[in-house]
């Protein structure tokens, strides 16, 4: 018998289920039981949860912790915020090629694969192309039924990437999902003159590239899912002008916004917004 005291209120975390092997029976075809006993009255006893789904722990730290090339200063996307985004920007299309035009260390590309979709990134740093390679011929190892990952050097506000994108000959759907540059790494969070500064610096890349990729529907992009920083002030509001002027824009070029959630840890500097653009009906941003 044990006593597992909850992470919040009356919820058990993904990581006490996985510690304490509570995922390692079913009952009824719904899910695993627990039987509880009550301190009051003392003799009580009831079933008070059912586990309904649970996570793979021990996937998840070997592709966060194990690739062979890693980057920790620039704000590298969680590995399960990756798969999160693969699957809202890819989930409704039938086998498309997930293509990340900011790549990194590859990240999202291995998301992509494991979930079955082919992957094709770029990124302009070619010594990142070589982190990318070396991580997918990692993953490889560790899945050889994962998907295809390819990565070549470009610049993702080139129009000549779009050019490479053709030459893929992906005949499905393509979808975009990229989180570009974040700034120089915050150390702390932003008062008004920083945020200022802080604008200025990345503001040219976000705006190039919606620019770039205004007509990549002719390249058959079905959506881009893209990563807008939102930094967060010293009073813990979220400053959004910044995120305000990116979706401005892209509407103004023809692009339907829907905003697909917000994520940001609780000592960030700065959170993310996830933004999905198509050329579909026209959805709000609130």
């Amino acid at each position: 018998q044990r006593y597992i005291r909850p992470a919040v209120d009356n919820e058990l975390s993904g990581g006490q289920i996985w510690q304490n092997k509570l995922d390692a029976a079913r009952s009824n075809g719904r899910g695993l039981v627990w039987r509880v006993r009550w301190h009051v009255p003392a003799t009580r006893e009831a079933d008070v949860a059912v586990l309904l789904t649970t996570q793979d722990l021990a996937s998840f730290t070997l592709r966060d912790r194990e690739p062979p090339v890693s980057d920790g200063e620039n704000g590298l996307l969680p590995v399960k915020l990756a798969q999160t985004l693969v699957n809202i920007a890819a989930g409704q299309y039938k086998q498309p090629m997930v293509v990340d035009p900011f790549c990194g260390n590859g990240r999202v590309l291995i998301e992509a694969a494991r979930l079955g979709f082919r992957a094709f990134g770029t990124e302009v740093q070619p010594q990142n192309i070589a982190a990318v390679l070396e991580n997918a011929a990692w993953w490889k190892e560790q899945s050889p039924e994962s998907a295809p990952i390819g990565a070549v050097q470009s610049d993702a506000t080139n129009p000549i990437t779009l050019r490479i994108l053709g030459s893929q000959n992906h005949r499905g759907s393509i979808v975009v999902c990229t989180e570009p540059w974040l700034g120089t790494p915050a150390r702390s969070r932003f008062t008004p003159e920083k945020y200022k500064v802080w604008s200025k610096e990345v503001e040219p890349l976000y705006f190039a590239f919606l620019r770039t990729w205004k007509d990549s529907d002719k390249q058959n992009v079905k959506a881009i899912l893209l990563t807008v920083p939102v930094p967060i002030a010293h009073d813990g509001k979220t400053l959004t002008g910044f995120l305000e002027h990116v979706v401005d824009l892209a509407q103004k070029m023809g692009y339907h916004a829907q905003d697909c959630g917000r994520y940001a840890r609780p000592d960030a500097c700065i959170g993310r917004a996830f933004i999905r653009l198509t050329r579909e009906a026209r959805t709000s941003v609130n």
